[in-house]
């Protein structure tokens, strides 16, 4: 019987944690949890106060959506908490309106699209988007090994669609740089499409057939919860209580089940020596038997594996949270997006209160915003996230609020947290390094097993998805 150690107590290390004590079928003797901080969760956390107010200091809401959205749902079921879901479906106005910053204005971008007004032009494009997707058609492919999101979508679609549409998706999914970041990785279905079809149009019409195939032979192994989510058109979800209820409850069943926590606790090094894993902590050595590591740079004894690990490289994120009184918005959506081409100095407004109202307590007449800032641009426009002025933050977001939105009163709470290297930026080339990798564990036999969002995917539904696979791997399970 083996004894396994798992390194971080993200969501990505609670998951590896939780899955090996419910599926190991007896082969691990003993599991353990080693996390720096006094806190599980990682970026996952939410401010509680005694008003009933919720504010989120990272993640804000979670996608039902794909195999990864599916098993968080699944894990939430299991986990017994399914009662506490706050549910956001399709026409709610979050749903129906994402709007992006052009000139100062706020345009939709998600307004929904129909035979009347395909071949209409939609600000701010200056061309029908129908007839850009028709040109898109018959575009001829190019076969690329990977390019970046913004070379490929001006490419297929033209510099409107990669300045007012990939830009700041980008910049809003992994606050990167759609110059430089991997639409290999980070918009998967897309680059497949033209490299499998010869058109994204014609691949995506044919990924969405198959889909619909797929989705009624799979109904019947589908688990309660993420049926009710395609009945009900779920778009979004979050919990009472905050995201944070889901790490807790991980937490409550790991410890349950006897996982061994230790918390406050540093990771030095790790070493592989005779099929065993040597881990220097602060407090002295562990030796295990097998690693689940969500660290990139403490592996002392393998200078290539550390050296292509540390060239994959992450971001910080300024998130401001502000609370005003009585309903401020100028109109009702899930945020607004700013592209890079645009004089701002925040990446986005995430209408907190419009996407979760459950959020805002005893006194429901409020407007609560987060507000988005720095990322792949933080140094430039902040300095040194650890040494970066939090006033400095605060009046930066008072300041675009009361310009984007209108909202001129003073916030009656406010919380700035710099999220330091929270966003690991998959830049062109991102797959085949993770491969490189991989091959390079396998080939030399270590007992060592990567999880995080550094590999296969940066969000909590990623993260947890890849964890199962991984210990689903580990175990040998089918």
């Amino acid at each position: 019987m083996s004894i396994v150690a798992i390194v971080g107590g993200g969501i990505s290390g609670l998951t590896a944690a939780y899955y090996l004590s419910k599926l190991n079928a007896g082969v691990i003797k003993k599991i353990i949890l080693l996390e720096k901080s006094s806190n599980l969760g990682g970026w996952i956390r939410t401010s509680r106060f005694e008003d009933g107010t919720l504010l989120e200091q990272g993640p804000r809401s979670i996608r039902p959506a794909g195999d990864s959205g599916k098993t968080t749902l699944e894990l939430i079921e299991n986990l017994g908490i399914e009662s506490k879901i706050l549910p956001v479906h399709l026409g709610h106005p979050s749903t129906k309106t994402r709007l992006i910053l052009q000139k100062q204005l706020n345009f939709e971008l998600s307004k929904p699209i129909g035979i009347k007004t395909i071949f209409k032009k939609i600000p701010p494009f200056n061309k029908p988007l129908g007839l850009v997707a028709v040109k898109e058609f018959f575009t001829s492919k190019k076969e690329v090994e990977d390019e970046s999101m913004y070379s490929f979508a001006h490419r297929r679609f033209g510099q409107e669609v990669a300045d007012y549409v990939i830009d700041p998706l980008c910049r809003g999914v992994v606050a990167g740089d759609a110059r430089e970041i991997s639409v290999k990785t980070i918009l998967k279905p897309l680059f497949d499409a033209e490299q499998k079809h010869g058109s994204i149009v014609k691949g995506m019409i044919k990924r969405f057939t198959e889909s619909r195939k797929k989705a009624k032979f799979s109904q019947v192994q589908q688990s309660h919860l993420v049926k009710r989510a395609n009945d009900e058109y779920w778009r979004m979800w979050n919990l009472e209580g905050g995201l944070q209820t889901l790490p807790e409850a991980i937490e409550k069943s790991i410890r349950k089940s006897g996982v061994e926590i230790q918390q406050n606790i540093s990771c030095k090094a790790i070493r592989f020596s005779d099929n065993k894993v040597q881990i220097s902590l602060s407090d002295g050595m562990l030796s295990v038997d097998h690693v689940f590591s969500t660290l990139k740079n403490v592996i002392m004894d393998h200078p290539n594996l550390s050296k292509w690990l540390s060239q994959i490289p992450s971001v910080s994120v300024g998130l401001v949270n502000l609370e005003f009184n009585g309903n401020c918005l100028p109109v009702e959506g899930f945020g607004f997006l700013v592209p890079s081409n645009q004089k701002s100095d925040i990446l986005g407004i995430v209408f907190d209160s419009c996407n979760f109202p459950e959020h805002n307590g005893e006194n429901c007449d409020k407007t609560r915003l987060s507000v988005m800032m720095g990322g792949r641009w933080f140094q430039s426009l902040f300095g040194n996230p650890e040494k970066a002025d939090n006033d400095f933050l605060l009046r930066t977001a008072i300041t675009a609020v009361n310009k984007h939105l209108g909202i001129s009163q003073l916030p009656v709470k406010h919380e700035v947290h710099i999220l330091g290297k929270c966003i690991p930026q998959y830049v062109v080339g991102h797959t085949q390094r993770v491969t490189d990798i991989r091959k390079y564990v396998e080939d030399h036999k270590l007992p060592l097993t990567l999880i995080g969002s550094s590999y296969d995917g940066v969000s909590v539904n990623d993260c947890i998805h890849n964890s199962k696979k991984n210990v689903e791997k580990y175990l040998d399970l089918p």
